[in-house]
Formats: C-alpha cells, structure tokens, sequence
C-alpha cells in the first residue's frame, strides 16, 4: 500500500448541487490516496488501477476534511502518513522547454518555496501543463539538493518508459 497525498483545489466536479458562484478564490485541501500496488506489475495495469482508484474516490475528495475533522469514527488516513503530496495546478501560459514533459529541481524555485511549506510530507511535486509540457518541480524541507535532483531524473525517466509502453500498444 502506498500513500499519496493530492492537493485538492475544490472547484472542479465534487458535489454536483453545490452552488459556488458567489464565492471567489479556491478551496484547497490535501486530500489522501490510498494505492494498492502491485510491485513488479505492468505498467499499464498499475495506470489503469490508479485510474479507478481515482475514480472510486467519493466527490472528488471533496468534503475528506471536514469528515476527517468532525467524524470521530470516520476511517481515514492521517495527513502525517502521507510521503509525496502532487500538487497539479492545470494548465498555465508561458513557455515551456521542448519535448512532452520535464522533471526537475529548480534552485531558484526551491528558495522562494521552501520557506512557504511547513508540511508533513516527506516531498510535494508541483506540476502544471505550460504549452502542451508537462512540468513537474520537487520541494522538500528534508531531502537535499542533489538527492531531489535524483528523484526528478527517476520521475522523468519513468514518465518516459510509460509514454513509451503506451506508444507501443
């Protein structure tokens, strides 16, 4: 079992009867994932279960903090077991580098961060789609610099093999 945080920005689906027009700004919460994977799978059988996994969850993940801080006996997973939180903002302008997506650490980026981020997570991936690119930028309070570098290139390389097995498919 893996746990995986998402940050949840609370305007997309949820609650269908839910009125949000004369509210402004966002909604955001982390909200848990809980994956079952199998080690060694098929990359495309593990895509397809984190697909229903994602699917599966109840509103989108609307309303888990409210059921995680008013239900005594709700069964949900607590904010300091979850290792990665993503952190997916969209799609933004501006330009992005060449290719189909990048993975990296970005030093600039990592100081105006970090002070910003007091979490329990281990690492937060911050990812957005810039002109077709998807990039996805590590912070972490606990991991150093060459070590976050590492796990972008590992994230990178993986993102490619997958794209490459659905290709050939």
């Amino acid at each position: 079992r893996f746990a995986l945080g998402m940050y949840h920005h609370g305007r997309a689906g949820g609650i269908a009867d839910l009125d949000l027009s004369r509210t402004v700004g966002w909604f955001s919460a982390p909200v848990p994932l809980l994956l079952d994977v199998v080690p060694d799978a098929a990359m495309g059988a593990t895509l397809s279960h984190v697909k229903d996994s994602l699917r599966a969850m109840p509103n989108e993940g609307v309303g888990y903090g409210i059921l995680r801080y008013l239900r005594a006996d709700a069964h949900v997973l607590p904010e300091a077991q979850i290792d990665v939180l993503l952190n997916h903002q969209g799609t933004v302008a501006g330009e992005a580098p060449g290719g189909l997506f990048t993975a990296h650490f970005d030093e600039r980026e990592y100081a105006q961060l970090l002070p910003h981020f007091k979490f329990p997570w281990k690492i937060a991936v911050l990812s957005n789609i810039a002109d077709g690119c998807l990039r996805a930028n590590f912070v972490s309070s606990r991991y150093s610099r060459p070590g976050l570098q590492a796990i972008a290139n590992a994230f990178g390389d993986a993102l490619r093999e997958l794209c490459d097995s659905l290709q050939s498919h």
